[in-house]
């Protein structure tokens, strides 16, 4: 199951939790700020979406204090399946994106990886 949301504000856990079985999300233009994913991070942190391979956060307003609490949530065993990660067009420096540390499941076995930074601020 994809999903894409073109306008998105706010998304409840609840919601979140509905969507269990996802395996891509795409959550581009947004407006996902630092409180957004900070939110949609306590979220994944419970449980949420652990069959995602791949999530889209790209084109949003997500700068490092964001990008760390998200880190965070992935070293912490979040989204257990992510194989790709888009943080594209963001609000995240130079130096929080060479701090970022995640080595997505597959790169663990294959060495395989994709994670975009791309125009981040």
């Amino acid at each position: 199951m994809d999903l894409v949301f073109a306008k998105c504000v706010n998304i409840g856990v609840s919601e979140i939790r509905m969507t269990a079985g996802l395996r891509s999300c795409s959550l581009p233009k947004t407006q996902i700020g630092e409180a957004g994913i900070s939110a949609f991070t306590s979220a994944l942190s419970s449980g949420a979406l652990p069959q995602l391979h791949y999530l889209g956060l790209g084109d949003n307003q997500i700068g490092d204090a964001g990008l760390r609490v998200f880190a965070a949530a992935l070293s912490s065993g979040a989204l257990p399946q992510l194989e790709e990660l888009y943080l594209g067009s963001n609000q995240i420096s130079d130096a929080a994106a060479v701090s970022f540390h995640w080595i997505p499941r597959s790169a663990r076995r294959s060495g395989a990886t994709t994670l975009a930074l791309a125009m981040s601020e």
